[in-house]
Order: structure tokens, then C-alpha cells, then sequence
């Protein structure tokens, strides 16, 4: 891919529920601007509501806390990048789990999905609609979720 046509939008948001949906309409707008389907857009606004507010609720510590989201835009791809600043340990296991650092079992692990149904579920679909999701982890539980999107998946 030609990085030269990559465009780079960026964002620092309050860690409040209360601008997640400004910014996913944001990211849908964009999306559509660079010639993504409306459906594409659509199912990307899911991906990015649902990691905005998982790092809202479990990687902001306190009412100046913020979530940092990139997205890349090319002809081929769409990517997102949240970035919190650091939940507790716990939460950050969860969050392991819950995008695939091993899947779910419904027969055998129901305690697990009943403990998870409240925020893993929606990973679940973050992944379902995703080419990749990927997490890094940094000093003192800063996690990075990186989600692709090829085009072709519309």
C-alpha cells in the first residue's frame, strides 16, 4: 500500500460515554467522504463505539482522564486505534479474553460468558466485523486496541 495515501485523522476525547457518539458519527462521515460504503461505515461506527466505550468504562482512572483515538484511512483499509490510560490488572485480563487471547466456549466456560456478557460480547462483534484486532499493552495497564478493516468486507 502506497503510504503516501494514507490519511490520518486523530482525536483526544474526555474519558466520558458522552462524546462517543459525536465521534463515531465523525468516523462514519469520514469513512463515507473516502468512498466506504454506507453499510461499511455503519458496522465501523459499532467497532468504534464499542472500544471508545470499553476504554472509557475500564481504562480511565479519574474525571481528567482521556481516550486517544487515531483512525488511517486508505483506498484498501480502514484503521482505529483507541488508546486509554491504563485500567487495573483485572480489567485488563478481561479485555485478553475477550478479543480472542483465547475464545470462549459457551458449553463449558458459562460462568465466564456470564461474567463477560456485560463488555465481552461486544468484543465478540468487534472481531466478527474486524480483518485483525490487536492489543498492546504498556506501563501501568495503557492499552492500545488496534482494529483493521479491509474494504472488501463492506
Amino acid at each position: 500500500m502506497d503510504e503516501s495515501k494514507i490519511q490520518e485523522f486523530k482525536i483526544v476525547i474526555p474519558g466520558s460515554l458522552d462524546y462517543v457518539s459525536p465521534v463515531r458519527n465523525l468516523v462514519a462521515e469520514l469513512l463515507q467522504v473516502h468512498d466506504y460504503s454506507r453499510k461499511f461505515a455503519y458496522r465501523s461506527e459499532v467497532i468504534v463505539d464499542e472500544i471508545c466505550s470499553n476504554a472509557i468504562q475500564y481504562g480511565c482512572k479519574n474525571r481528567q482522564s482521556t481516550v486517544e483515538l487515531t483512525c488511517l484511512i486508505s483506498e484498501e483499509k480502514f484503521e482505529v486505534h483507541v488508546k486509554d490510560e491504563g485500567g487495573d490488572h483485572s480489567d485488563v485480563q478481561s479485555l485478553k479474553k475477550s478479543i480472542g487471547h483465547g475464545n470462549l466456549d459457551i458449553d463449558k466456560e458459562l460462568t465466564t460468558i456470564k461474567k463477560f456478557a456485560r463488555r465481552g460480547f461486544g468484543l465478540e462483534i468487534v472481531r466478527m466485523l474486524s480483518e485483525k484486532v490487536e492489543l498492546l499493552i504498556g506501563e501501568n495497564n495503557v492499552t492500545t486496541l488496534k482494529v483493521v478493516r479491509k474494504k472488501s468486507l463492506s
